[in-house]
């Protein structure tokens, strides 16, 4: 009997690697995909503990994909707020994703 096998894991539609602490992670932001009236952006974050897989809902596809890169944003000032973790994006503390706008302090050279 052929079972036929499902492959859940899709390349990802962009990637940045960061460094913490010195060691690269990467973080990946699927395609938009209709989800009803709504799109869905997935986001797969590879901490050293464990990966943190999201989706991220928009009105399109265009504010889907600015809401996932912003939680993904969030997410590492996170890390570095709480766990003390140096995060960092071509070797600077800005991290060069975009960010709402009452997190923006966060970012120390606030560019984005």
């Amino acid at each position: 009997m052929r079972v036929a096998v499902r492959h859940e894991k899709e390349a990802p539609f962009i990637e940045r690697i960061f460094t913490v602490n010195g060691s690269p992670l990467a973080c990946r932001f699927f395609q938009p995909e209709a989800d009803g009236r709504d799109w869905a952006c997935r986001t797969e974050i590879d901490w050293p503990q464990a990966p943190r897989k999201r989706r991220i809902m928009g009105v399109d596809p265009v504010q889907a994909l600015l809401l996932a890169m912003a939680m993904v944003h969030c997410d590492l000032l996170t890390a570095r707020e709480d766990l003390g973790w140096d995060v960092r994006w071509l070797d600077d503390t800005s991290l060069g994703l975009p960010l709402t706008p009452n997190l923006r302090d966060l970012d120390p050279q606030g560019w984005l």
